[in-house]
């Protein structure tokens, strides 16, 4: 009997430091350093044409992918949807010339994602 418990409390000991030691690394290397540092969307009259942009940038040591993803809209009306995803920065350009257009909006989602696939979202817009 003696014998029995002196192996139960060697692999009790064995196991919680073995656990210990996976909780430690699972938390070691968080990847939270990871944010925007420019979201932008813009449309602007240039010739006639509506000249719509979006654009995302992202910053730090666990960044992984950016996003944006625009809504391109003439008097009200969804036209298109544009979007463009890469490492560190992704944007977006469009052209609308079919007239006549009174107004014109841009409204875009902006995403940057970690090593995780956690991610961070802002939207921005504009109109003309």
């Amino acid at each position: 009997m003696k014998r029995s418990l002196k192996k139960v409390a060697l692999l009790s000991t064995v196991a919680l430091s073995l656990t210990a030691g996976i909780s430690s690394v699972a938390f070691a290397g968080d990847p939270q350093d990871f944010d925007f540092l420019y979201t932008n969307s813009s449309v602007s009259l240039r010739n006639g044409d509506f000249q719509y942009h979006g654009e995302t940038e992202g910053e730090g040591s666990d960044l992984d992918d950016t996003k944006v993803y625009s809504y391109i809209y003439c008097d009200g009306v969804l036209v298109t949807t544009k979007s463009d995803n890469d490492p560190e920065y992704s944007q977006i350009d469009y052209t609308y010339s079919d007239p006549p257009v009174y107004d014109a909006e841009i409204r875009s989602s902006h995403y940057v994602y970690n090593v995780l696939r956690e991610k961070k979202t802002k939207t921005t817009s504009d109109i003309y």
